[in-house]
């Protein structure tokens, strides 16, 4: 019984130390929570901006959303250097390199996309392309983290087509889907993973 349970012992090993090779396992739910908070802080700010400016707003509005990306990304580096710390493994590892990976090719594409629409004005489509497209790169990406990864970018790709058909809806969309279900995502993550 010894040698079975040595062996048995021996596979989890070995299946602990390829899933963090292969995966990206440093990922924090307060990240989440945090990234939510700080998109719906955005979505009210864009709120008054337009209400003060009008059509004048917009492209304040879109270096709003640049800050508000830029923001999310650096408290999900910060939680995420936490948790790499707390587990002592290195942030960048080759979970996290193909995470990165994952989510670049979707992200630079939605990125020239809504780059595009700007510049030729066609600004109800914004959002829903921004939705669409992070959905995705989160939907690859999740193929190297956690399921609910790729749940949160199912959620995503959902919104954004939902925004397609009411484009003038555009501030629940983008609080829906950036703020809402991230926070959801990370209370779930924060409970299931305890971190």
């Amino acid at each position: 019984m010894t040698g079975l349970d040595n062996g048995l012992q021996d596979l989890t090993a070995i299946r602990t130390m390829m899933e963090r090779a292969s995966k990206f396992l440093s990922l924090s739910g307060l990240s989440g929570i945090a990234i939510g908070v700080i998109a719906l802080g955005g979505v009210w700010v864009a709120s008054e901006m337009i209400t003060a400016q009008g059509e004048n707003a917009h492209w304040p509005v879109t270096f709003l959303a640049l800050a508000v990306l830029v923001c999310a990304l650096g408290v999900a580096l910060f939680f995420s250097a936490r948790i790499a710390k707390r587990r002592a493994v290195p942030l960048w590892e080759p979970g996290a390199r193909a995470v990165a990976w994952a989510l670049a090719v979707p992200l630079t594409a939605g990125g020239a996309f809504c780059g595009i629409l700007l510049a030729q004005g066609t600004n109800g489509l914004l959002v829903p392309a921004m939705l669409i497209f992070y959905g995705l790169a989160l939907h690859n990406a999740g193929n190297y983290t956690v399921s609910e990864v790729r749940a949160l970018g199912g959620t995503e790709v959902v919104l954004g087509l939902a925004a397609t058909f009411w484009p003038s809806a555009w501030v629940l969309f983008w609080a829906l889907g950036f703020g809402v279900a991230h926070i959801a995502y990370g209370i779930l993550h924060y409970r299931k993973y305890k971190g």
